[in-house]
């Protein structure tokens, strides 16, 4: 099977389930980026938040096409349990969040449609303390989104070009 590459992103969900005092709410994207005062959302998986670097840059990589833009603020919430996205049927069930004791942080540099061959060591200088080379890259996306894009085969992840995005995190809220 062979998936076309705007299968491989999922569409944007009106809502976000965010986990607050025990409950899972449903809010309005829309109305939860304008509180938060952020474009978006970097979402990180639980058992990584502690591997993002010391210090007030990380360098983040995701999958294909290019969605954060330079000088604009982004949350970064914990991911508590994974969603999905089947690129066969179109079903997508998001994630539920964590905003908890969380970073923010702008971006100051983006890079989309990096193959892996094309990746330099200087991507790696401020990503997850796990991931400093290519193939532990390639560990870390397959592993990621293996979770989320259920019908994509490791096969299909690494064919996907990457996004590196680098952020000047603020101090982690409480």
């Amino acid at each position: 099977m062979q998936l076309i590459v705007h299968s491989l992103t999922p569409p944007v969900t009106e809502h976000v389930l965010v986990s607050e005092r025990g409950q899972i709410i449903s809010y309005s994207r829309g109305e939860l980026l304008r509180a938060l005062d952020v474009e978006g959302n970097i979402r990180i998986q639980l058992e990584d938040y502690e591997k993002i670097p010391e210090g007030e840059l990380y360098a983040h990589f995701n999958l294909s096409k290019i969605e954060h833009r330079v000088c604009a603020r982004y949350a970064l919430p914990k991911i508590l349990k994974s969603g999905f996205y089947n690129a066969e049927t179109g079903e997508t069930q998001p994630p539920v969040l964590s905003y908890e004791n969380v970073y923010f942080g702008t971006c100051i540099d983006v890079r989309g449609g990096i193959s892996y061959e094309e990746i330099t060591p200087e991507l790696f200088e401020h990503s997850m303390t796990h991931i400093k080379t290519i193939e532990e890259l390639k560990c870390a996306m397959v592993e990621r989104y293996t979770r989320s894009r259920i019908v994509m085969t490791r096969e299909d992840i690494l064919a996907v070009p990457v996004t590196w995005t680098l952020l000047r995190l603020e101090p982690r809220n409480a």
